[in-house]
């Protein structure tokens, strides 16, 4: 019952992350990783100086536009918009923004608009918090770090699907350090077996009140949650080819 319970919950979660936004959180200046599948140009709206939005479009390099292609147009002055160095990484099927300034944050969109993604600002700032509150399914690829709005608290929850065991799922806990439990902190623990997790290296951010997940494995993704559940993020792995 408790599995069926899960994998409805999944399910849901799943196609309830392809109607609504998607997240994406980077401080300024740090390079974003963007998955979105393969086409022939991205759009993104985002905020200008006067706090209006703003369409600009993306063309992908492909030999033969290389006259229009590898930089930001904006949609009404056909003028080429400052802007992180953008390139599109065909194995990783995502945009890469180096070096991110804040007019990159907004909404990256496939050509068609189907896809999308939301590039948050990861700071203090009272407008970014409250973005990062709204924030409940963060994607991330194999390998990069995960970065998770919640809640301090003392520890944390995570429901993981076990890999190649169908729809079966575990739940770990981790125990944030307060100097006083060294030999239990800093790693998720299976709370049935008792057992240490192989994970990527799981650390709360106070200041940003973040938990960081480096390194993301296979078995990260899932459902990660304060220690009394009532505050939920979803970590979801990009898994479209093109």
């Amino acid at each position: 019952m408790i599995r069926l319970l899960l994998l409805t919950i999944l399910i849901l979660t799943l196609k309830s992350s392809l109607i609504h936004a998607q997240y994406v959180l980077v401080k300024p200046g740090e390079n974003a990783t963007i998955p979105l599948p393969a086409v022939a140009s991205y759009w993104r709206t985002v905020k200008n100086a006067d706090n209006k939005n703003e369409w600009h479009l993306y063309r992908v390099c492909r030999g033969k536009n290389n006259d229009t292609c590898g930089y930001w147009e904006d949609k009404k002055t056909k003028k080429k918009i400052a802007s992180g160095v953008t390139t599109y990484n065909k194995l990783d099927y995502a945009l890469n923004i180096e070096n991110v300034r804040d007019t990159d944050y907004g909404i990256y969109m496939t050509e068609n608009k189907k896809w999308q993604m939301t590039l948050l600002k990861l700071d203090n700032s009272s407008s970014s918090q409250e973005n990062l509150r709204n924030a409940k399914s963060i994607w991330v690829k194999l390998g990069a770090n995960a970065t998770l709005p919640l809640p301090p608290a003392a520890n944390y929850r995570r429901s993981i699907r076990i890999p190649y065991v169908g729809y079966m799922f575990e739940e770990h806990l981790y125990r944030v350090c307060n100097g006083k439990n060294n030999k239990t902190c800093g790693y998720w623990e299976n709370v049935k077996t008792k057992k240490r997790m192989q994970s990527g290296a799981t650390i709360y951010d106070k200041d940003m009140e973040t938990l960081v997940v480096h390194n993301v494995q296979k078995r990260d993704y899932g459902y990660y949650m304060t220690g009394d559940k009532k505050t939920q993020v979803t970590l979801v792995e990009p898994l479209w080819k093109g």
